[in-house]
Formats: structure tokens, sequence, C-alpha cells
């Protein structure tokens, strides 16, 4: 992904670990086994916000259907406030957003209301 100049790279790295680790220093999010790692600053919250600004389009103008922590880096960014925000499942029962839809096959509708309005 080539994004303001900079270039992500994106890689799978399998660690098994038995012990608790210092990830001070970088981004991290973790779910279940998987961990996401990025330099520090760097995180789906920031390279939206750069994904935006390449293709000259409004927060407002854009939707992200999420699920999963590793999401929240766009969901709680106050430069992303007025993107409409859909969420599929339960996992995250704390988190609000414009909709909410118990599975990924109940997306389209939410889609084609946002659409025709």
């Amino acid at each position: 992904m080539f994004c303001s100049s900079q270039h992500y790279i994106s890689f799978l790295i399998f660690v098994r670990y038995y012990e608790e680790f210092d990830l001070s220093g970088i981004h991290y999010q973790r779910n279940e086994n998987n961990f996401d790692i990025t330099r520090h600053g760097i995180h789906k919250g920031s390279a939206f916000i750069d994904m935006l600004t390449d293709l000259g389009l409004d927060a407002s103008e854009t939707v992200f259907i999420f699920n999963d922590s590793n999401d929240l880096p766009i969901v709680n960014h106050p430069e992303l406030s007025s993107v409409i925000k859909i969420k599929v499942g339960d996992y995250l029962p704390s988190i609000s957003a414009d909709y909410h839809v118990a599975t990924p096959y109940d997306v389209a509708d939410v889609l084609s209301n946002i659409i025709n309005q």
C-alpha cells in the first residue's frame, strides 16, 4: 500500500511465547493469538486518514465496517468521527456505532439504505 509518500509493508510473524514481553515504543493490537504490529504512530486510523487525503475524500463520505479491537484506531480517532460506522457482531459491547448488525451478511442491507438516502 502506498500512501502519502510512505511505504507500508505488510508481513506475518509467527511467534510462540510463554512469557509476557514488553512492546513499549511500538503500536500493536492483540486479539486472540494474533498481534498487529506497526511502527509507533502508524495504525489503522493514521492509514485511513492518509488514504482519505490521497483519494481527496472527506471522512463523512466514507463508511467503515468493523468487528474487532484492531479496528478501534479508526472508530475512536477524533479526525474520523464523521465516518459512518457499521459494527458487526457483539464482540465490542461498549463501542457504539451508527449501525449495528448481527452478521456480515446483514451489512449489504445497511449499505443499500445508506446509498439510497
